[in-house]
């Protein structure tokens, strides 16, 4: 398995010569997983950031109330 495919985390291999409209359809389909990827992975980062701008007041809040 070539470094390419051990960073996706798996391997496609095919049998033969792919024919154009396979290809095609392998295309369509890792596209459509990239974006789903991507937006899972946009949506981690802006709960993640949501999160610690809420931890962040929540300490300020604590600390004025110390005063």
């Amino acid at each position: 398995m070539s470094k390419k495919n051990q960073k996706l985390g798996f391997e496609i291999e095919f049998v033969g010569r792919p024919s154009k409209e396979a290809l095609r359809n392998l295309a369509i389909a890792l596209e459509k997983l990239y974006e789903k990827n991507k937006e899972l992975i946009d949506r981690r980062i802006k709960e993640k950031k949501e999160q610690a701008l809420s931890d962040k007041t929540e300490k300020v809040v604590k600390e004025e109330g110390k005063e």
